[in-house]
């Protein structure tokens, strides 16, 4: 199992490093459905009359501690079987990186569209139904030095007997379900003047959801067996699902919310002319001028939006509340935490509760953020795109916590038709380090295929 967990870890590091979702293809012409949850208004005038989506998955995976060699996968011909143990495994595939101050981060994104359609209702509208699962972990101000000693499981004897503080250290995580309708509309098209609209609402079902906070809290290796413990303020919950680390029972919503995105987009359409003909109406028995509903028609066009609004309300299990300890040489070998329950059970016998009301209510908001979107036809099938997207906290500032939202810019060349399309994301994130904060993707689409990742320059760079 443990060999396996690594083999996936080590192959999601490759998927992507942005939380923005199919990133580069979502800013495409062809996009179809996948570009509504960048931009909701692109279901209006749409190239596609329908659009169906049977499966697709965007999974994304950054930290700033583990890194892999690539010298090892190109040498190996990207094969991650050349090793016996776990031990190994480390030695030649992975590497550290050194990390300065309480700041080892950790980001965990990915989105399952299931079975959804797009459908073009009329020359001015379009909707789209449609259906996902959500998973959000992040993982904030982790120290360093604790971060080691997990990475050696507790084998690091340089650093036995020394508190780690791990003060500040800052854990959430999500998991839920969307079901949503969208509905798109043009709002004017006079000549060159081009504007739609589009709105998403959204049915939010919280399937889990699990916070730690420590504000105070030290805790101490006093050998590759035991650890002590010692924090005054530590908050600590999570939904009522059993949650075990091998599966997800029941996956009934916890918590029932509603949400929604919103956008608009305007087009500058220089060139209208060209994609005028004549239409012979043999009602009227009249000619009459008609615009291609299968072409780009615009020089360039801008959108803005409003993505991922709502929030979730939880009740925490009894168990998982607020807490201070105090205690010494806790035998880490005899631990079975095989769920979370199997934690709070342990948590509770070595702790005291800061509160004795139990099943508290909590609040998590969804990643809201405001995205602008800048498209330039270059020729033909030649275009570039800008997008920002960045942090929009204004909405819900009363939720107690927050899915992580990453601030990050992209720059995406592309060629595409309505049968393929290349694109070449280049994006700026320096969600967790100035130094990595630059990457360039790739994305390939044939037909109703597709696949790419935003994180192509760890292939390209010795480190």
């Amino acid at each position: 199992m443990k060999k396996f967990l690594l083999t996936l870890g080590t192959i999601l590091s490759f998927i992507s490093a942005n939380s923005q979702d199919y990133l580069g293809l979502s800013t495409g012409n062809y996009a179809g459905i996948h570009g509504l949850m960048l931009q909701p208004a692109n279901v209006a005038d749409n190239r596609y009359k329908v659009d169906i989506n049977f499966f697709s998955t965007n999974v994304g995976f950054q930290n700033n501690y583990i890194g892999i060699s690539r010298s090892y996968l190109v040498n190996n011909r990207f094969s991650l079987k050349d090793y016996d143990t776990y031990q190994d495994f480390k030695n030649r595939v992975l590497q550290e990186n050194s990390v300065k101050g309480n700041n080892v981060q950790l980001r965990l994104n990915n989105r399952i569209n299931l079975p959804s359609v797009m459908i073009t209702t009329g020359s001015k509208s379009g909707i789209a139904i449609g259906f996902q699962s959500r998973t959000a972990l992040a993982v904030d101000n982790l120290n360093p030095a604790f971060a080691k000693q997990l990475y050696e499981e507790f084998q690091n004897a340089a650093t036995y007997n020394q508190p780690y503080n791990l003060s500040g250290l800052n854990m959430n995580a999500l998991t839920w379900f969307e079901g949503s309708f969208t509905y798109g509309r043009v709002l004017i098209n006079e000549d060159k003047h081009f504007l739609k609209a589009g709105v998403t609402a959204k049915y939010l079902g919280g399937i889990s959801s699990l916070y730690l906070n420590a504000e105070n809290l030290n805790l101490t290796a006093n050998n590759d067996s035991t650890i002590s413990a010692n924090g005054n303020s530590v908050r600590y919950g999570h939904s009522e699902s059993d949650i075990s680390f091998g599966s997800l029972n029941g996956l009934q919503p916890d918590a029932n919310g509603f949400g929604f995105d919103a956008g608009i987009v305007y087009e500058f359409r220089g060139r209208i002319d060209k994609f005028k003909f004549l239409k012979y109406s043999s009602e009227d028995a009249k000619l009459f001028t008609s615009t291609r509903r299968d072409k780009n028609k615009y020089s360039f066009k801008v959108g803005v939006s409003l993505v991922d609004v709502g929030k979730l309300t939880f009740k925490s299990t009894p168990l998982a509340r607020d807490f201070s300890t105090n205690v010494n040489n806790i035998n880490i070998n005899n631990l079975n935490l095989q769920s979370v329950g199997a934690l709070d059970t342990f948590i509770s016998q070595n702790v005291n509760y800061l509160n004795n009301q139990t099943g508290q209510e909590y609040t998590v908001a969804m990643p809201t953020a405001l995205s602008a979107q800048f498209d330039l036809h270059l020729a033909r099938g030649f275009y570039i795109n800008a997008m920002g997207y960045v942090p929009f906290k204004e909405l819900n500032r009363n939720a107690e916590y927050r899915v992580f939202t990453p601030n990050y810019y992209a720059v995406t060349p592309r060629w595409e038709s309505r049968i393929a399309g290349v694109y070449v994301p280049l994006t700026y994130n320096n969600n967790l380090s100035e130094k990595r904060a630059f990457n360039i993707g790739a994305t390939l689409r044939v037909g109703p295929l597709f696949v790419g990742s935003s994180n192509m320059l760890s292939l390209l760079k010795q480190d």
